[in-house]
């Protein structure tokens, strides 16, 4: 697993650098200063994306640094970071080596980080607009498991 991640760190750290995949913006927001112990998350969406917006800012009271990189492509960010496309939303994240894709909880994305599983990470496949909706454990290929956080 870890060369794996290794592996998506250099593909995109090189996209980025040549100016592809997801086409980031030019000037993407400087990253707040980190408060003592907060974990760094660094999302992917589109400009003037509200539900972003709003749930950037419950990441940041649940005590995350958010990093916004605003794309014109959030599907071409996807695949540089190998997210199986039945896991879509209009969101993705990164943190700790995991993947998050959507506006998946807080409590669930710090619940991923203490457990530490061999898997890509979370997601809220879609555009989930009811809350509750289930959260589910990604894993390579497309497959999943619901995530049950304690």
């Amino acid at each position: 697993m870890k060369q794996f991640l290794q592996r998506i760190a250099r593909v995109g750290a090189a996209a980025l650098a040549l100016g592809v995949a997801g086409a980031v913006s030019a000037a993407p927001a400087a990253p707040a200063e980190p408060q003592a112990g907060a974990m760094m998350i660094e999302t992917f969406h589109e400009t003037k994306c509200q539900p972003c917006d709003a749930w950037e800012g419950q990441l940041k009271a649940a005590g995350f640094t958010v990093r916004r990189s605003e794309v014109l492509n959030v599907a071409a960010t996807r695949r540089w970071l190998a997210v199986p496309e039945n896991f879509a939303s209009f969101v993705t994240s990164r943190v700790g080596g995991y993947i998050i894709e959507g506006p998946v909880p807080a409590a669930h994305i710090r619940q991923l980080l203490k457990d530490k599983p061999v898997a890509l990470g979370l997601a809220l496949p879609g555009n989930p607009a009811a809350p509750g909706a289930p959260t589910q454990l990604m894993f390579w290929g497309g497959r999943s498991d619901p995530f049950a956080s304690q």
